[in-house]
């Protein structure tokens, strides 16, 4: 049996995927807005997820937004660039799981592999310089 594949789009690069029966959340910005960026669609409202895991592609503020990790709450299973476990670990998430590219993860009956990204590395102005990453999530699709 194959399930429905749902992608929503909530604002900059933050889409929620459904497949499989598995609920994922790529790189939240959950707020009105940070910095420069103002949120143009009603912010979503994380309690209504019933999240698997949440994908960060990379370490700038942007993507790697910590006050909208800490609305998904410190046991939410996060998938990070290797290097970023440990100022995610310090902010008190408890269930982080890092990839390098080529480096595949499970959640439920999904399977998600770190590709390479070509972008900016590092997190200004002190954060860790971590590898930029791209995923490939396959089940029945």
């Amino acid at each position: 049996m194959t399930f429905p594949l749902h992608l929503t789009y909530a604002g900059h690069a933050t889409v929620l995927i459904g497949m499989d029966g598995v609920r994922l959340l790529a790189d939240p910005v959950l707020l009105d807005s940070i910095g420069p960026l103002r949120r143009q669609m009603s912010a979503p409202n994380p309690a209504e997820w019933a999240l698997d895991a949440v994908l960060i592609s990379h370490a700038h503020q942007d993507h790697l937004h910590l006050p909208s990790l800490r609305l998904l709450g410190p046991e939410v299973h996060l998938i990070a660039p290797r290097g970023a476990g440990g100022l995610l670990q310090r902010q008190g998430f408890h269930h982080v799981e890092e990839l390098r590219v080529g480096e595949t993860a499970a959640v439920g009956d999904l399977w998600i592999t770190a590709t390479p990204a070509a972008h900016s590395n590092s997190r200004l102005p002190f954060g860790p310089t971590v590898e930029c990453l791209g995923y490939v999530i396959g089940g029945s699709r």
